[in-house]
């Protein structure tokens, strides 16, 4: 979790947990007795958070939800339907992304996530030296961006032979040197990341688990946008951290007497446009290598 969003990892595991499996979790009303509750079952789980206004706790909360849904909707977009990576799906993952999350910032006037949620950013934003896109080629650039993307998938099936982490890797660092909305973009652009990932690989590779990988993330991001790098070392960087995945995930199918074969078929809840649960659908692994 690169950006300040979210809550723990005891928090994010069960809600994601009871997301995934279709359970409707809603936001906690508060003041209420359901919202102490909760508050208290949150500090069981996360005891640092005793100490934070329960308004934190509660965005915090929320954050985790919607990322959850918004990586739900384009799992169910990109690889469960096949369809392809348009900009219209990805503002649709930001809007879910962003849903009732204000942007606060001290000493400036708080944006409503109705502002900003799936809408094109205005106004110049940047990363220490590093300036993203202008707002005014932000359009034509994820139009070129998405374009792209699928001619080089499309070439790609048309050969029968495609290198997921490099693909990945080339469209998701792309995608955060654009930059396309106020905020987000860090969480949008690991989603793309892991949907491609997900499609080609049947893998998905979290990223910053701990302190020094998150160093060696942001140092790979900088170097790629100050001194024109490429793809090339955060492709090694996704593929490292995949190797150990998929090496844990052979010992844990291994465990239980199962086998991965290609082809397999896995379950997952598609959503459909309003978030909603729809139906348990599957996706088939095209590809997957178990080093």
């Amino acid at each position: 979790m690169r950006e300040r969003a979210g809550l723990g990892w005891d928090i994010t595991v069960h809600l994601c947990r009871k997301i995934f499996s279709g359970e409707d979790v809603t936001d906690i009303p508060e003041r209420t007795p359901q919202c102490e509750s909760d508050l208290l079952e949150m500090y069981r789980r996360q005891g640092n958070l005793k100490d934070m206004p329960a308004q934190y706790v509660l965005r915090g909360r929320r954050e985790i939800i919607q990322h959850a849904r918004a990586f739900q909707y384009l799992i169910h977009s990109f690889v469960v339907l096949r369809q392809d990576l348009t900009e219209e799906t990805i503002k649709e993952t930001h809007r879910i992304l962003t849903k009732g999350i204000p942007i606060i910032e001290e000493g400036v006037d708080d944006v409503a996530p109705e502002k900003y949620g799936g809408i094109y950013r205005d106004v110049a934003v940047g990363a220490g030296s590093t300036m993203f896109t202008v707002p005014q080629f932000v359009p034509r650039k994820m139009k070129e961006f998405c374009e792209n993307l699928k001619a080089d998938i499309t070439l790609a099936e048309t050969r029968g032979v495609i290198d997921p982490f490099s693909i990945a890797s080339k469209y998701s660092l792309e995608y955060v040197q654009i930059h396309p909305f106020r905020d987000g973009n860090g969480r949008t652009c690991r989603m793309i990341l892991n949907a491609i990932l997900c499609r080609y690989a049947g893998i998905i590779v979290p990223i910053g688990e701990q302190g020094e990988e998150r160093s060696e993330y942001m140092t790979i991001k900088r170097n790629a946008s100050e001194n024109m790098e490429g793809h090339g070392p955060y492709a090694l960087f996704v593929l490292t951290r995949a190797v150990t995945r998929l090496r844990e995930l052979k010992k844990k199918m291994a465990g239980k007497g199962k086998k991965i074969d290609k082809g397999s078929s896995y379950p997952f809840h598609g959503f459909s446009r309003a978030g909603k649960v729809e139906v348990s659908k599957s996706y088939e692994i095209e590809s997957y290598c178990i080093v």
